[in-house]
């Protein structure tokens, strides 16, 4: 690598202190330091990388900004034992081009660090691809204006937070780059490891401009969505005992969305006729909600609408609503719209839409969104997260009842223009009796609300340390409850846990969350958001996981997604080919026979029936951009099967298929990689030469001044 000392004392005098620290760092002794301290974190490497993956590894060492200082540092050895030898001589020729070589093998690989991409390719068997998922994640703000002056504002800080901002149909983008490392937030606490990663963790306040801040409280890499404990309350019986009754909140899939699920909530119904709800909050401002749209004054005929939004309410009568067509929520500026109102459930229908059109040109008009609304069956709400607003419909529900105990089961109300009857009532809408309400905010705290003939009796905070509340006192319904057993929900009837990062893991897929707070216009809300999984659907499904929040005529929705990015080629998979391992079912190979079509002329094959498999990469330059990629077979899900949601999703009926895969292509590019390859081949040549002038020197045809610098720049 370096002589011992080079150049004399007088030279290091005479150059100075810049002198000194060049000559200190080509000494060989720095050289054995810093390759034995390389040595070492290589080693270090392939540990963690046993031990926690690949990711591990790259987040904590390769990509550390201390590791590429050490590369670093070892250049510049390399760089300077051979200038502090200038002028050089011919013994010199094989120490030059090993040295040479070293050096841009070094650069090939600061280069890969740097610029290089590591990405997914996702593709289903007879469809195409183009699109690559980024080892990378990123949250993607999205600011929706719906009335006239509200404005995006200023978004100088998204260059300055190194994210970028566009704009789409649905408004203006910013995305935002998220880096939180491959283990959970606790771990690094625990372990005090945060800064031998990267130097700037993304943890904390990651934007904050324009009266719009996102903060990350915690996260977690890989966590398991698990069936929440039941909420256990104790009714007290009659005779003095107290009674279990279990309440537990869930989702409804629906069969033509199975991506799709709907939180719903639970109620039981005691022997005296009193009913019981249980059901979880979405957001903050439902449970703010929860305590404020109550009933005011009596109760017209067709009943009364409470609407909730940022901390203002709104009452509407049913009657007025329906005769004039419209109500303003000024506060909002929202115009409210009764869609529908039916009897027989006792809900309601009501449209929300903006005051005034979007007032720049070239955005899009807001739509209209959807609040639905029942007196009794609450579990079944249906808020809007995108206006901000969260409801309640009250009915006394007299007329039901009456409808219900009389004996020919109809009253004069439900007689229709033609004398005919309408349809019964059913007897589970029932709002004229007894019911407790009993919500958990995002903070886990219980709230209740004891309801009867469309009036709240009662309300507050449950206890949940077993302190019995009684409820409708006085009345012949009266009875009492407490908690026996509470665990909060991190969601609707689901608590997330994060698992244990181990090597050989079944889970190829994490599924990471991370806890944020988003602040809109000073009101802000706190969830988990979970990391939409890179996937061919991401697009549609993109809903599922976004969460918005409502700020002063605008909304501002947040997602965390991989970082996308589009291939200038386009990839068609025919086949999927799996082989097992003889008698069982784990794999002992797979493939996939591939075309690569680029996209500006789609007529233009670039690669065809390629069989890409786990030790037959393909390389294909990038039409656009002229990068050259690598493809390796990473993956495979499946094999899906008729039946299959996914299946039924993708195949279509004229399709004769009876399985159907989803092959996951790595994407890899190097801009380094030539370098590395020429510098391996410089420091094989120049190691050669080193050795055949050392033998040269030995045979006597150099001076004893050549064969003592030989000697010197020469391994022993």
């Amino acid at each position: 690598m370096a002589g011992g000392s080079p150049g004399s004392s007088s030279r290091l005098t005479k150059g100075g202190l810049l002198w000194q620290l060049v000559c200190f760092l080509a000494s060989l002794r720095v050289a054995v330091v810093l390759l034995t301290i390389c040595a070492l974190v290589l080693a270090a490497a392939t540990f963690l990388e046993w031990r926690w993956g690949t990711e591990a590894a790259h987040y904590l060492i390769y990509q550390a900004w201390w590791f590429h200082l050490l590369i670093v540092l070892l250049s510049l050895s390399v760089l300077f034992s051979a200038l502090v030898r200038f002028p050089w001589k011919r013994h010199h020729v094989g120490f030059l081009i090993t040295h040479f070589g070293i050096l841009v093998l070094l650069v090939g690989a600061l280069l890969g660090l740097w610029f290089g991409v590591d990405a997914q390719l996702p593709v289903f068997e007879g469809q195409t691809a183009h699109r690559a998922f980024a080892q990378e994640s990123q949250f993607v703000l999205t600011i929706s204006p719906w009335a006239r002056g509200s404005e995006t504002g200023d978004v100088r800080s998204i260059v300055n937070s190194g994210g970028a901002g566009d704009n789409s149909p649905q408004g203006k983008i910013i995305r935002i780059p998220f880096r939180p490392g491959p283990f959970h937030w606790d771990s690094y606490s625990s372990w005090g490891i945060w800064l031998l990663g990267q130097l700037t963790p993304s943890r904390g306040v990651l934007y904050d401009d324009g009266n719009i801040r996102l903060e990350v409280l915690d996260y977690y890499r890989d966590a398991d969505v698990v069936p929440a404990p039941a909420l256990r309350l104790g009714v007290r019986k009659k005779d003095g005992s107290w009674e279990q009754r279990s309440f537990r909140a869930g989702h409804l899939t629906h069969s033509g969305m199975p991506h799709r699920s709907f939180a719903v909530g639970a109620r039981q119904e005691l022997p005296g006729g009193q009913r019981i709800v249980f059901w979880v909050a979405s957001s903050r401002a439902e449970g703010e909600a929860f305590l404020k749209v109550l009933p005011n004054g009596e109760l017209p005929p067709g009943g009364q609408l409470v609407l909730f939004h940022r901390g203002a309410v709104f009452r509407a009568s049913v009657d007025e609503l329906e005769a004039k067509g419209q109500a303003i929520f000024d506060l909002a500026k929202l115009r409210i719209r009764l869609s529908q109102v039916n009897q027989r459930f006792h809900g309601a229908v009501v449209d929300l839409e903006p005051l005034q059109a979007v007032g720049k040109a070239g955005q899009p008009a807001s739509q209209s969104r959807r609040v639905i609304l029942f007196a009794d069956l609450v579990e079944f709400n249906r808020h809007d997260d995108y206006y901000g607003v969260y409801g309640a419909y009250w009915h006394d529900g007299a007329k039901a009842a009456e409808a219900v105990d009389s004996p020919s089961g109809q009253s004069a109300s439900q007689e229709t223009g033609t004398g005919e009857a309408s349809p019964r009532p059913s007897g589970l809408s029932r709002p004229d009796r007894p019911r407790v309400d009993i919500l958990q905010t995002v903070d886990g705290t219980l709230l209740y609300r004891a309801c009867a003939k469309g009036k709240v009796l009662q309300s507050g905070v449950l206890p949940i340390d077993r302190t019995p509340v009684r409820l409708f006192a006085g009345l012949p319904e009266e009875f009492e409850i407490r908690v026996e057993n509470w665990a909060p929900m991190d969601r609707p009837g689901e608590l997330l846990r994060p698992l244990p990062l181990q090597s050989g893991s079944s889970r190829n897929f994490k599924q990471p969350f991370a806890r944020v707070r988003l602040s809109v216009d000073n009101w802000s809300e706190e969830f988990w958001l979970e990391e939409q999984p890179a996937s061919p659907f991401m697009e549609e499904e993109a809903e599922q996981y976004r969460r918005w929040v409502a700020g002063q005529g605008r909304s501002v929705a947040v997602d965390l997604v991989p970082r996308m990015f589009e291939l200038g080629f386009v990839v068609r998979l025919h086949e999927f080919e799996r082989r097992l391992e003889p008698g069982s079912k784990i794999p002992a190979s797979y493939a996939s026979r591939v075309d690569v079509i680029d996209r500006r002329d789609t007529g233009r094959v670039l690669v065809r029936d390629w069989w890409i498999s786990m030790n037959r990469p393909l390389t294909v330059r990038d039409p656009a951009t002229g990068y050259v990629y690598r493809l390796y077979q990473e993956s495979y899900r499946g094999p899906f099967t008729p039946g299959d949601p996914l299946f039924e999703r993708v195949v279509h009926g004229g399709e004769a298929r009876q399985q159907l895969y989803l092959s996951w292509l790595a994407v890899s590019y190097d801009p380094g990689r030539g370098l590395k390859y020429l510098g391996s081949l410089l420091t094989v040549v120049g190691i050669i030469i080193t050795f055949y002038m050392r033998g040269y020197f030995r045979s006597g045809g150099a001076t004893q001044e050549e064969r003592s610098m030989s000697a010197a720049v020469t391994p022993r």
